[in-house]
This record gives structure tokens, C-alpha cells and sequence, in this order.
């Protein structure tokens, strides 16, 4: 398939216009991966992408991931049948066995795992809340203790009114609602600062016990030298410390050190 749809208009029946811009498609599909490695998705993690339409950004994190690793879910058929031939083909796809799921009721636990990331990318964006209510509890089933969902919306000083998805419209919801809406589903939201070229608002959301600092990773901290010294200790079992607590010790011994006895 050679035909990349330029002159298409947003949702128009071709793999690319169907889920936006087509002049966007490759800057969006970047920002989806960029955005999960820059939160700490590494090739041996499972990863739900919740409508993942024509694979713009799956395809990126299914050549990424570890074989059997990437999963996603996309009500539209056709569209992600055109993207998976349009980006992957036949010996791709079965190199790298992604699975997938048309459900369109927001099932994740459809596929039996747990996974380490999920993503939900311009799902909220056209959403009503009783829909993300129902994709954040769903969620929630298939989050470990250690698992990221990262999705985005749009921001708002009023909350969308409707019941039903309103594609290709959009709805926009307060920060608060969203806060209430993942808190009802019991997990954590974090308000992330990452770039969206639609100017669609990130956020995170976790275990309640989850203490990873998602503001440093949104910062860039998994790039690291310090997170890959953090890496090693987990390897060996033991728990991630910061350089600070290593120049603190430290500090400490050598105060001790110069105490009178």
C-alpha cells in the first residue's frame, strides 16, 4: 500500500485519515512511542495500546517490543486490518505475534495478562466519562503494582455532557473530573507536562502504592546514567536508590568519621 492519503479529510475511510491528519501521522505515531520510552517502556515490558487504530504509533513499539509483547484493542476493523498490512505484512506479523482485539465496550482484560504499560491515546479526546469511567476500571484489572497507564484528553473549564463517542468531535473534561474519574476506578493520576502537538493533556496513572517519580521520568530520567545503575541494583534485588541517597551516606560516614570519641 503506497497510497498515504494526504488529500484525504480527517475521517475519511483510509487507514491514515481515519485517525486524524494524514500530514500528522508520522509526528503523532513518534510522539505515542517517544512518549512510552520516555516513561520508561523497555522491549521486555507488555504493552496495551486501548485503540490503537491503524497501528500509527503500534507499529513503532510492536518492532520495539520483544515478540508476544505488544497487544492492542481497535473497534474500527478494516482500519487496523489496512494499517497491519500497510506496516507490517505477513512475516512481520508473525515474527513479532502481536495480538489484537475488535471490542468496542472497552474489554481489557480480554487477552488474560497483566500488563506493564497501557496506552490510550486520543480515546479520551472524543470520549464521554462514562466511557473513560469504564476504560479506567477495566484498567485497573490488568495494572500490577508497577504498571503505567498513560493517556491524554482534553483540557477544559467545563466537563463534556453526552453519553455517547463523538468521533471525529471531540470532548473536553476539567483536570478534576479526570483526577475523579481514576481515583473511582482506584489508582492514582498524575498531571504530566509532556508535549502533544494538538495540545491534548497528558496524565499517568498508578497503583496508589506506586512511588516511582513520574515527573522525573517525564523529565527524561530513564536516559539516564544513574537510572541505569538503578537498572543494575534491581537486578540484584536490591531496591532503586537516587545518587543523592549514595552522597548522603556518605556525607553521614564521614561525619561520623571526625567525631570526637
Amino acid at each position: 500500500m503506497n497510497d498515504f492519503g494526504e488529500e484525504q479529510p480527517i475521517g475519511a475511510r483510509h487507514y491514515r485519515a481515519w485517525v486524524g491528519p494524514p500530514e500528522y501521522y508520522d509526528r503523532i505515531g513518534a510522539i505515542q512511542f517517544a512518549t512510552l520510552a520516555r516513561m520508561g517502556l523497555r522491549e521486555h515490558h507488555k504493552l496495551l495500546d486501548v485503540g490503537c487504530g491503524s497501528l500509527r504509533g503500534g507499529r513503532l513499539s510492536i518492532m520495539y517490543l520483544r515478540p508476544g509483547h505488544y497487544f492492542g484493542i481497535e473497534p474500527t476493523a478494516w482500519a487496523l486490518e489496512d494499517g497491519k498490512r500497510a506496516h507490517l505484512g505477513e512475516e512481520l506479523l508473525a515474527m513479532k505475534r502481536p495480538t489484537f482485539s475488535n471490542d468496542a465496550d472497552y474489554t481489557l482484560t480480554a487477552f488474560g495478562e497483566t500488563f506493564d504499560f497501557i496506552l490510550v491515546h486520543s480515546v479520551f479526546a472524543h470520549a464521554p466519562a462514562v466511557q473513560i469511567r469504564r476504560c479506567m476500571q477495566e484498567a485497573r484489572k490488568v495494572m500490577g503494582k508497577q504498571s503505567v497507564l498513560l493517556a491524554t484528553y482534553l483540557e477544559s473549564d467545563e466537563d463534556h455532557v453526552g453519553d455517547e463517542w463523538v468521533y471525529p468531535w471531540v470532548t473536553e473534561f476539567r483536570p478534576e473530573t479526570i483526577t475523579q474519574i481514576v481515583a473511582e476506578a482506584g489508582l492514582k493520576c498524575v498531571h504530566l507536562d509532556l508535549p502533544h502537538p494538538f495540545a491534548q493533556r497528558w496524565f499517568a496513572a498508578v497503583d496508589p502504592e506506586n512511588d516511582m517519580d513520574l515527573a522525573a521520568r517525564a523529565a527524561g530520567s530513564e536516559f539516564t546514567y544513574e537510572s541505569h545503575l538503578q537498572d543494575k541494583l534491581q537486578h540484584f534485588g536490591v531496591p532503586r536508590r537516587s545518587y543523592a541517597d549514595y552522597l548522603r551516606e556518605d556525607l553521614e560516614k564521614r561525619t561520623e568519621d571526625r567525631t570526637p570519641r
